[in-house]
């Protein structure tokens, strides 16, 4: 099974500067509506950008753990 590759976007480095502060998806949206006027990101993408920086982070987290405990 091939690893697919992480997607980079424009509004990625605002949506997590937004996520760390706690926003629902549906806050961002409207964030983005008027940074972005003619903007396709739904709550949706939102939603799952949100999923993949708590991912990533526990993956950190776990490393971290095991660098301590081993």
């Amino acid at each position: 099974m091939a690893v697919s590759k992480k997607k980079y976007m424009y509004w990625h480095p605002i949506a997590s500067q937004l996520i760390e502060k706690d926003l629902q998806p549906k806050h961002i949206k409207a964030v983005f509506d008027e940074i972005f006027p003619q903007n396709n990101i739904t709550t949706r993408k939102i939603g799952a950008f949100k999923r993949r920086c708590v991912d990533e982070e526990f993956d950190k987290f776990e490393e971290w753990i095991n660098e301590r405990v081993l």
